[in-house]
């Protein structure tokens, strides 16, 4: 088995020809597949969208004791998507409402409220352990989440990707969880993950357990749906189908599956991620197999009483891990949280956007102090990213090409 080609260059958003190309090795008989061609008729959202939130409903649909034995343990088929675009053009919230109506048909059950404390969550997890949270715009959780008592959320969040057990005491009762499987999808804009999101967030735990996937939107209709968009029927009762079968226990894998995760993983390692997401580079492995494992059932691998995993989904799940990584290095390259590169940042676009040019008009419109615009244009001039002309006693800054 070869390992699967990885993108290389500059190149780094998710195209809608390399989707494509992806779900035509997918089988024909793949939800997945199905789903991804059916939303993308709807709207003109980022097919890269449509597989990231498809990928959450069959994580939502998946028998709840679903899971892969990994490094001594069980590791459950949770999962937490995030679609990362341009605020108000990549139509974000309009591929996850798609993927929500088509679960709410399948088991309106699943889907959950939002839980406003950390208490509420565990409690409502106590009544349903399986649920699956839509967040449309997952800035304004992050901005709820940022410090304070809303930190607790996310900390509760990480803890339950890894099916943590959880409990606590409720009017002199416990309140325990023993199999927590929460699902979470989210919509953000590029530039709420630099607004509500810390560094910490990035090195440590939260953000790592999330699957990114950064796209921008491609093609323009002006009245999606104007033809019958067929499909819809199939997509639910297929999965209800699906949902109500039981799954089988995974009791091993296959030495092609072995050899092709061995190649892959030890190249993963040597690989250099961006200082900025390095901690996230140890979760990828958990990422790609809960891949496989949704893969495998939705394709129908996972029925009788016990099976493997096999290589043909492991390359699959590659290749959408591959996509992953690429999303999060994309996104690393509009991170900044120091003052002074986000200074830097706003220098660069406000020059390239020809809002400002002289010094004078840099410091009206960026509204900081004389030292910091001197220290930011000398790092810049420094750094080959601007260079200065004088004209008529008047310095004028341009980017470097």
């Amino acid at each position: 088995m070869e390992l699967p080609s990885r993108k290389t260059g500059e190149k780094m958003l998710i195209t809608e020809k390399e989707i494509k190309n992806l779900l035509k090795e997918f089988p024909t008989n793949s939800w997945l597949r199905k789903y991804v061609a059916y939303a993308s008729k709807l709207t003109t959202s980022p097919m890269a969208y449509h597989l990231g939130v498809g990928l959450a409903v069959l994580s939502a649909a998946i028998p709840q004791e679903a899971g892969t034995p990994f490094a001594g343990g069980h590791l459950p088929s949770t999962f937490y998507t995030i679609v990362v675009g341009r605020s108000g053009d990549d139509q974000k919230s309009t591929a996850i409402k798609i993927g929500q109506k088509i679960l709410f048909d399948v088991d309106a059950g699943l889907i959950g409220d939002k839980p406003a404390s950390m208490e509420g969550a565990i409690e409502s997890l106590s009544q349903k352990e399986k649920q699956i949270l839509f967040y449309s715009e997952m800035g304004n959780f992050l901005s709820a989440t940022k410090s304070g008592y809303g930190e607790q959320i996310k900390t509760l969040f990480t803890d339950l990707w890894d099916g943590t057990p959880q409990q606590r005491a409720k009017s002199g009762e416990v309140i325990r969880v023993s199999k927590p499987r929460l699902n979470l999808v989210g919509a953000c804009a590029i530039n709420y993950l630099e607004s509500f999101t810390t560094e910490e967030d990035w090195h440590g735990g939260f953000l790592s357990r999330w699957f990114f996937l950064h796209a921008q939107r491609e093609r323009s209709d002006s009245f999606p749906m104007r033809k019958q968009v067929v499909g819809r029927e199939w997509l639910v009762t297929s999965l209800q189908k699906s949902k109500g079968e039981d799954i089988g226990r995974c009791i091993g894998i296959t030495d092609d599956f072995y050899k092709l995760w061995d190649d892959w993983y030890y190249e993963l390692e040597k690989r250099e991620l961006p200082k900025i997401i390095s901690g996230l580079k140890t979760r990828i492995p958990a990422h790609c197999l809960r891949v496989v494992t949704l893969l495998s059932w939705e394709i129908g691998k996972c029925k009788g009483k016990t099976y493997k995993l096999d290589a043909p989904e492991l390359i699959l799940s590659i290749k959408v891990i591959e996509m992953y990584i690429r999303s999060i290095v994309s996104i690393s390259k509009t991170l900044c949280f120091d003052e002074g590169s986000r200074i830097r940042k706003r220098i660069l676009s406000i020059i390239k956007e020809k809002e400002a040019s002289t010094y004078a008009q840099l410091l009206s419109t960026l509204k900081i102090s004389q030292r910091s615009l001197n220290e930011s244009l000398n790092w810049l001039s420094a750094a080959d990213k601007i260079k200065a002309s004088s004209f008529a006693n008047t310095k004028i800054y341009q980017l470097k090409q």
